[in-house]
């Protein structure tokens, strides 16, 4: 069985040493041999990361057996994005280990706080799906739908107004101030005259 050690620091004048010194110890103790390291220097709000990438393609195609981090917010800084990785490794029957969580989903407890982690993760998604649906309702309700779009009507430029006002020798911030829209639309509405 190939045991992944997925070990990931920000930036460049970190090292993983701590974090490889203590993975390693704890293969050795079990007796876990045949090991493959994957090492990301980046930041865990980060999805797709070059190590992190190469794991998951390595468990999807039954490279990978186990997967050991040194703590959670190594392999994901998101709960849920953590939770959407636990729940790969399961479907892909991959055990984790995070050493300073004493997680090992190859243990009754493990596997009982991995099903507990994974209602979780269904839960956000549930509610995230279900909040984005109520603020599309709303908006659609409150008639901020314009053509194909939702959000915010687009603001109406008087070009005419606003050529005028230029011409008494009003400047551009006070034009967009007039109008209500922004100096930018201002400056290049009326650079199209």
């Amino acid at each position: 069985m190939t045991t992944a050690l997925y070990l990931r620091v920000s930036t460049q004048d970190q090292s993983t040493s701590m974090q490889r010194e203590e993975l390693l110890s704890m293969c050795a103790a079990r007796k876990w041999d045949n090991i493959k390291e994957y090492d990301d220097t980046a930041s865990g709000a980060k999805r797709e990361r070059p190590a992190l990438d190469l794991l998951i393609g390595d468990v999807k195609v039954g490279r990978v057996k186990r997967v050991v981090v040194w703590r959670f917010d190594r392999l994901a800084r998101g709960t849920l994005h953590l939770l959407e990785l636990l729940d790969l490794f399961n479907l892909y029957g991959v055990e984790f280990i995070s050493i300073k969580e004493s997680l090992d989903t190859s243990t009754p407890m493990g596997r009982a706080v991995m099903t507990i982690l994974g209602a979780v993760a269904e839960l956000e998604r549930h509610s995230i799906r279900s909040r984005v649906k109520a603020g599309i309702a709303n908006a659609q309700k409150n008639g901020t739908k314009t053509g194909n779009r939702i959000g915010r009507p687009r603001a109406v430029f008087d070009r005419r107004l606003a050529e005028e006002m230029q011409r008494n020798g009003v400047c551009i911030r006070a034009i967009a101030e007039n109008l209500k829209v922004s100096q930018t639309i201002v400056w290049r509405e009326l650079k199209k005259c």
